[in-house]
């Protein structure tokens, strides 16, 4: 038993090395532009790609996971994300970094899908939540970890030090058990009748929301900061204090998860989340700024979608664990990830105000789907 607890702790750590790994090229669009001589939107187009990626990336190897093993698609998953790192190192042409980043994408997320589902089978039963919601919040530290990181070294050894770090992976997976599921005939449409209908609807109606919610909060944040007249270091402390306490309110809420229910935590923390974009959407009409006082609390809330991986692989049949799952964050990461931006771009008011738009949509998408979504396992 203990060694399964073990196995955990070094998914989780696998897991916050992917999460380093994909949060690293947001840190260097600038880099992007000055190398590649293009426009920042055809620059930051390459993180839309890593998120298209990342949605057929988890899809395919959620369903290849319940297929050969999960285990065996973790090492696969570890190899994609990690390698075309390196290779970009060498290869700075735009439409390299298109390419790779997109296939980087889509090992990131095959990792997290098999990850989230792995998590709960080697977690004690009544701590999955805890579990699930702290791996989860590991995206927040792997940010944190990339901002710093980026800061000390040139873009292209940056590239090799990120690489190098993906594949810590591969020695940290052998520390890892076997899945009790090993693989298997499988019908990935079974997920689409009869009572896992229900789970894949509502799922994928939170899985939107979470995504829709989180990427653009955290993605325009520094844009935020720097528009409300604070200078580049200023910003950057107040969204790595965000992020920071975005990493622990996703474990304070995968503990109290585990104790009182996921639905009541969701709906706590979504309703949190509604408060603070109302809030933050009128202080955008004043003359003085709150940013730094309620966009650490807008980060805090999104801990609704901590638990979210675990809480899905609950609700599926063992064969069909990582396909299910997949399924729901599939349609989360494409909208919410790939095109979360761009929504809040193409609506024809202030940053602020359409940030606040899309965020009361995507809250709106949670509290329906975590309200409909059953609490017991399958």
């Amino acid at each position: 038993m203990q060694s399964r607890y073990i196995g955990a702790v070094f998914l989780m750590l696998i897991f916050l090395l992917s999460a380093v790994v994909i949060y690293s090229i947001t840190f260097e669009i600038k880099d992007i532009v000055e190398l590649t001589h293009v426009s920042y939107s055809s620059a930051e187009l390459v993180i839309s790609l890593s998120w298209i990626g990342g949605a057929l990336g988890g899809l395919f190897m959620g369903i290849l996971a319940d297929k050969i093993g999960k285990k065996k698609s973790l090492f696969i998953s570890i190899l994609v994300f990690s390698l075309p790192v390196l290779i970009n190192a060498s290869l700075i042409q735009i439409i390299a970094f298109y390419v790779l980043w997109f296939i980087i994408g889509f090992g990131v997320n095959g990792d997290n899908g098999i990850s989230y589902v792995y998590v709960s089978e080697l977690s004690p039963p009544n701590l999955r939540s805890t579990f699930g919601s702290i791996m989860q919040g590991l995206y927040f530290m792997g940010a944190i970890v990339g901002a710093i990181t980026s800061s000390f070294v040139s873009f292209q050894d940056y590239l090799l030090l990120i690489g190098i770090l993906g594949l810590i992976g591969i020695p940290l997976w052998f520390f890892i058990p076997e899945s009790k599921f090993k693989g298997g005939k499988l019908n990935v449409k079974e997920i689409f009748k009869g009572k896992l209908r229900r789970t894949t609807i509502f799922g994928s109606m939170f899985s939107i929301g979470g995504f829709l919610y989180l990427v653009p909060l955290i993605s325009l944040g520094d844009t935020l900061f720097l528009l409300e007249g604070f200078n580049d270091r200023l910003a950057s402390l107040l969204i790595t204090t965000s992020l920071v306490m975005g990493l622990l309110g996703f474990a304070m809420a995968g503990r109290i998860a585990d104790k009182v229910g996921k639905r009541k935590v969701t709906l706590a923390f979504a309703t949190l989340g509604l408060i603070s974009v109302v809030s933050f959407t009128v202080s955008s009409f004043t003359a003085k700024s709150f940013l730094p006082l309620i966009y650490p609390v807008m980060v805090i809330s999104s801990s609704f979608f901590a638990y979210l991986g675990v809480w899905l692989s609950e609700l599926y049949p063992l064969p069909l664990k990582g396909s299910g799952t997949n399924v729901n964050l599939f349609f989360g990461r494409l909208i919410g990830g790939g095109f979360g931006v761009s929504l809040v771009a193409l609506l024809p008011f202030s940053l602020p105000l359409s940030l606040s738009i899309i965020l009361i949509i995507s809250i709106v998408l949670i509290m329906v789907g975590g309200s409909q979504l059953k609490e017991e396992q399958a």
